[in-house]
């Protein structure tokens, strides 16, 4: 399970959303729309 914080923050008018994720035993992380990543040796 991934552990993370979302905060929202305004700035000039706008707001941001802010995700804060901590390191949690399965890693790596990747973005699913990229795939894994490649290992080099």
């Amino acid at each position: 399970m991934i552990d993370f914080d979302i905060k929202y923050q305004t700035i000039d008018e706008k707001t941001i959303i802010i995700v804060q994720v901590y390191p949690g035993k399965r890693r790596p992380y990747f973005l699913k729309s990229e795939g894994k990543p490649k290992g080099y040796m």
